[in-house]
């Protein structure tokens, strides 16, 4: 996002990775002069709070605000609607990233990233409106994310 010239750093709120933190920056980004079209949680959790939130705002998901979350925990098919979801297969990402670390002792922060990238995979469910379109083709814009 930054090599693309779209990512802002004050469209970023930190805070534990809980249902609270997720409802509390969700009201934060609901606040902005240009509140958000998306929020990319970090976890199912953040993401659970930022839903309870929108809620509370009157708004819809996905039909207002589209939200993604890292994870694939089995709340994230227990909310409504099911949340969407980008999978981290944790076990095969650790692995790969030992084997990494063992094989060569000192990786850089793009090459453990990349591992994390090869293993996750795209879970596509009710929380987002637009999705990523099938393979090979182009990528429907979904707006800006937040939280």
């Amino acid at each position: 996002m930054k090599e693309a010239g779209i990512f802002d750093q004050g469209l970023v709120f930190r805070g534990g990775f809980n249902q609270d933190n997720g409802y509390e920056n969700t009201l934060k980004a609901l606040k902005l002069f240009s509140p958000p079209t998306a929020i990319f949680a970090a976890n199912n959790f953040i993401a659970i709070g930022a839903l309870k939130a929108l809620r509370a705002a009157g708004m819809r998901v996905p039909e207002d605000v589209s939200l993604v979350a890292c994870d694939d925990l089995p709340e994230a098919m227990s909310v409504d609607p099911s949340l969407t979801v980008l999978n981290q297969p944790a076990y095969q990402m650790g692995y790969t990233a030992a084997t990494l670390l063992i094989d060569d002792h000192s990786p850089t922060l793009q090459s453990v990233i990349d591992v994390c990238l090869k293993w996750s995979e795209n879970i596509y469910a009710e929380s987002m409106l637009y999705s990523m379109a099938p393979s090979g083709a182009e990528a429907t814009e979904i707006g800006r994310a937040h939280v």
